[in-house]
């Protein structure tokens, strides 16, 4: 199994269709990751709340809540490091999405997505490729709050933005 960082222990899919998480479980698994199937809202709800997910799959179309409201939420989360879950869509096909969904995904920035039928081949590469946000994010928040530091002494107003450029 992989131990570097490039893949997650475990991942969260959303899905009211079990057997979509189902499917994939046992490659998943071959790699070392540990897979959680939520088919309903309260369960979703109640393992992210339970558990650090890393990375976290969404049905853009899940019947209770949109995914992108799902996933607009969870980025709000009040724990910081659940709100740096890497996002991943699944969406059922390239031709069934409108404009609007197009519009919210460029907006919550670093979300990926993927398309039904998922296979364990195409899913790594993207696993990896959320995993980078999702460092991404945890560095950019602490780059913010060091900056905020330095800026809250005038004096070292200057210093705060010399450590944003460095850091860029």
């Amino acid at each position: 199994s992989v131990s570097d960082n490039n893949f997650p222990q475990k991942i969260l899919i959303v899905d009211s269709d079990k057997s979509v998480g189902q499917a994939i479980k046992p490659a998943l698994e071959k790699q070392g990751i540990k897979l959680d199937v939520a088919g309903d809202l309260s369960s979703a709800l109640y393992m992210f709340n339970q558990t650090t997910y890393p990375v976290v799959y969404i049905d853009l179309a899940f019947e209770e809540l949109p995914g992108l409201v799902l996933a607009q939420r969870w980025r709000q989360h009040e724990n910081s490091d659940r709100s740096k879950a890497a996002i991943i869509l699944m969406a059922g096909n390239r031709n069934g999405r409108n404009a609007s969904d197009d519009r919210l995904i460029e907006e919550l920035d670093d979300l990926e997505v993927i398309y039904k039928p998922l296979n364990a081949i195409h899913m790594l590469p993207v696993l990896k490729k959320g995993m980078q946000n999702r460092q991404r994010r945890i560095r950019f928040a602490e780059i913010s709050e060091q900056a905020l530091k330095l800026a809250r002494h005038a004096k070292t107003g200057q210093a705060a933005v010399d450590f944003v450029r460095s850091n860029a």
